[in-house]
């Protein structure tokens, strides 16, 4: 997942990303134990050029431990926590962050990048359609 410059979802506290098993929807199991990625917990790895990427993968990515969301080698749920969100969360106008599908191909050394819309959009638009449902009885 690539996040730009200043492109960070605007919240008033924090986001995190969580990865679940695509059937069991239960954390997936891996050997650092880690289950989610955020800006409170994790010291995130900052390319050159302040964007942030996220490795979401089942190998170890060299040199960015920090950012490593340890995946299943088969399917899995990801779920993008925004807690406190701003108005532009709530409004619909902030666009969800994306993931890029990333293959390496080891016996070429050289990658095809992908890029899909992936079920994050449609949780973004749950969520919206959660919350102004939730201001709309409670204001």
């Amino acid at each position: 997942m690539h996040l730009d410059k200043g492109n960070l979802p605007p919240l008033n506290t924090f986001w995190s990303l969580s990865m679940y098993n695509a059937t069991t929807f239960l954390f997936v199991s891996n050997s650092i134990n880690r289950y989610s990625v955020s800006e409170q917990k994790n010291k995130f790895v900052y390319n050159p050029d302040s964007s942030l990427d996220i490795c979401i993968q089942h190998y170890k990515p060299s040199g960015k431990e920090s950012n490593w969301l340890p995946a299943p080698k088969g399917e899995f749920s990801l779920i993008l926590s925004m807690y406190l969100p701003g108005p532009k969360i709530i409004n619909g106008t902030y666009q969800i962050l994306r993931v890029q599908k990333v293959v390496y191909e080891k016996r070429y050394k050289h990658r095809v990048v992908i890029t899909h819309i992936l079920i994050i959009e449609l949780f973004q638009a749950i969520f919206n359609l959660i919350f102004r449902i939730y201001l709309s009885i409670y204001t």
